[in-house]
């Protein structure tokens, strides 16, 4: 009887133990380009819960759902590796290999990762223009794009119940000759390309693509025109 009951108690206090662990994951195996790496650095990290239910929009990067894609971490390559990318709190998620428990990484230690066909990049922010973090990367040439996307969960009141709502914010940068340029209008990015500036307007008059109705397509249309212009 005594035996059973210490039996019990073990186990427990066990339990009690791993509930304080504060949902503390590790890896047990994990293939990497490198081959099969035990304990692999990118599983070291804490469980992601998630968000309460939401009533309209979601707080991640094009879907809820895992999607296929690699990361850079520390330095080192995951290749096939599944993400997501939460927008609320600029943090790449990836699946841990029994496929159902969500690991935050750290996002300073995020060199660079691609969620589905989509690159995105971590910026120092040690250029005054530019605010450290993650940052997608729309073109990359003599002259880039990036676009900081971020989202917040709106709270508010409606006949008596708790509405959330997901709001999306994007800033767009333009990168040449080693400067960040902020981008808010189509005066802005012409600007930046003042040198080449009427072969572009026309470039882009002929595309038919209007900065006021789709801004992220015209600024991408005009950033490539740009460095096809500068070959």
């Amino acid at each position: 009887m005594k035996k059973a009951l210490l039996v019990l108690l073990l186990a427990a206090s066990a339990q009690l133990a791993f509930s304080q662990s504060d949902s503390l994951i590790f890896a047990n195996a994990f293939e990497s380009k490198n081959g099969n790496d035990i304990n692999a650095a990118i599983f070291n990290g804490r469980e992601h819960i998630g968000y309460p239910p939401l009533t309209e929009g979601i707080p991640y990067y094009g879907s809820k759902d895992w999607q296929p894609g690699h990361v850079v971490f520390e330095g080192a390559l995951y290749n096939d590796v599944f993400l997501k990318y939460d927008l609320v709190a600029d943090q790449v998620i990836v699946r841990h290999p029994n496929k159902v428990t969500g690991i935050m990484l750290f996002t300073p230690r995020v060199q660079s990762f691609l969620l589905g066909n989509r690159q995105f990049v971590n910026l120092t922010g040690k250029e005054s223009e530019l605010k450290a973090g993650i940052y997608e990367e729309l073109v990359k040439g003599k002259m880039s794009l990036y676009v900081k996307r971020t989202k917040l969960i709106e709270e508010s009141i409606v006949m008596n119940e708790l509405v959330r709502k997901v709001a999306d914010k994007n800033i767009f940068y333009v990168f040449k000759d080693g400067h960040y340029y902020p981008v808010k209008k189509q005066k802005s990015i012409m600007d930046v390309v003042a040198d080449k500036r009427n072969a572009v307007s026309s470039s882009l008059k002929a595309s038919k693509i209007k900065f006021k109705s789709n801004p992220e397509l015209a600024m991408t249309k005009i950033v490539e025109l740009y460095n096809q212009l500068s070959h």
